[in-house]
């Protein structure tokens, strides 16, 4: 079992940002993953409102994640926007969990935040190129059938006429064979 200040030690050297806010929504707990993600020192921070944490014009969305943790829930693996001290946007994943005290009376809120922003771009580009000629960066066979079948659902639904047009190069591989790929490919593209 460890004792407090073990724990504390713990809490501060941990790479994600662990951020204790009291059930007014102020900033009382500050560690060093929180300086690194966010670049405010405790002293800057300290006293100020969760929010500051939040980019204008979404502090309402984590206003309504508190609102859930003050019922007791759970928040876990939110991807959402966070705000930098320099004004720089980040992609975040946040566990927020209520903070209980020995009687079991809440007594504020516990976030955790991870910075998620290399793996969503990641995810993107991996769903972009499932989708995508790597080459021209028009649809491939499974984009294609994928809007094919959302522009047949279209027609079908509002009674529309639909069309399929092919576009065809003739005579291609005699590009790629007299001149070489590099030029068939600039021909594709």
């Amino acid at each position: 079992e460890h004792d407090d200040s073990s724990l504390a030690a713990l809490v501060q050297s941990s790479d994600d940002a662990i951020v204790g806010q009291d059930l007014d929504g102020d900033i009382v707990s500050w560690n060093s993953g929180a300086e690194r993600l966010y670049g405010y020192s405790a002293q800057e921070i300290l006293g100020n409102p969760v929010t500051t944490l939040s980019p204008p014009g979404r502090h309402e969305d984590l206003s309504k994640v508190l609102a859930r943790v003050k019922t007791g829930k759970r928040v876990v693996n939110l991807e959402t926007t966070g705000w930098r001290k320099d004004g720089k946007q980040l992609k975040l994943s946040l566990t927020v969990s209520p903070v209980r005290d020995k009687n079991g009376e809440m007594i504020g809120l516990s976030t955790i935040a991870r910075d998620v922003g290399v793996l969503v771009r990641r995810r993107d580009q991996l769903r972009y190129l499932a989708d995508h000629d790597v080459l021209t960066g028009v649809r491939n066979r499974r984009g294609f059938v994928s809007d094919l079948k959302e522009q047949l659902d279209r027609a079908r639904r509002y009674d529309e006429h639909a069309a399929v047009m092919v576009i065809d190069i003739d005579h291609f591989k005699q590009i790629n064979d007299r001149y070489g790929h590099q030029a068939g490919d600039r021909a594709l593209k």
